[in-house]
């Protein structure tokens, strides 16, 4: 059964992250870098959507160790239960038993993240089990290695109803940027405009008086 848990390491899930925060300090430091950037807000009912179709789901990421363990407790007493549940002659499958107890631990483990990063407030969004051969299946190259992730299709009809509101980060000219965000937007038929009696999508800056030139 150990050799069966070890096998984990070997299961593709895929995820993708995001902050309840739009303006958070921490994540313009640790991803804007000092090129400025943005924060997308996605409309919460079409990354459920999305997570249904790719057979996954969305939910908060769990920092706290002790809820972690209880989780873990709780998972192993759920497998255990069901498997005495059978009847009184059946035997014992411990292949069958470590398989359910990995396909179950795997759906719960994703969310779990060091309590060091609790102020991030991320959720995940975590596919199920995806094979490199899939048509879908893409790599790119990162900074020490080759990096493996799958490409989900989020908006197959354009983006105008998927994106809620966008924040532009700390930047010396925070206006002038957000205007310049607004007609990249308008080019690309995604900013839905006022004047023409559309659904406005919320554009702000950044109120974290944050400088990194």
């Amino acid at each position: 059964m150990r050799t069966k848990l070890d096998e984990i390491t070997n299961v593709n899930i895929c995820a993708v992250s995001f902050c309840e925060s739009p303006d958070l300090l921490s994540q313009w430091r640790g991803y804007s870098g000092t090129r400025g950037g943005v924060s997308i807000g996605f409309c919460s009912d079409k990354i459920v959507e999305l997570a249904k179709r790719e057979h996954g789901r969305l939910a908060p990421c769990i920092y706290d160790h002790n809820v972690q363990a209880e989780l873990i407790d709780e998972l192993i007493d759920a497998v255990l239960n069901t498997q005495n549940e059978q009847e009184e002659n059946v035997p014992i499958e411990p292949l069958r038993l470590s398989e359910n107890f990995n396909r179950q631990l795997i759906s719960i483990g994703a969310f779990f993240k060091h309590e060091g990063f609790h102020e991030e407030l991320e959720w995940r969004l975590v596919t199920g089990i995806k094979l490199y051969r899939e048509r879908r299946f893409k790599f790119r190259t990162g900074n020490s290695m080759v990096i493996p992730y799958y490409e989900a299709l989020l908006a197959p009809e354009g983006w105008t109803d998927e994106i809620a509101s966008v924040t532009v980060g700390p930047c010396p000219y925070p206006e002038v940027s957000r205007q310049a965000v607004i007609g990249l937007l308008l080019q690309n038929d995604i900013y839905a405009d006022p004047r023409f009696g559309e659904r406005q999508m919320e554009i702000k800056s950044s109120r974290i008086p944050y400088r990194s030139w």
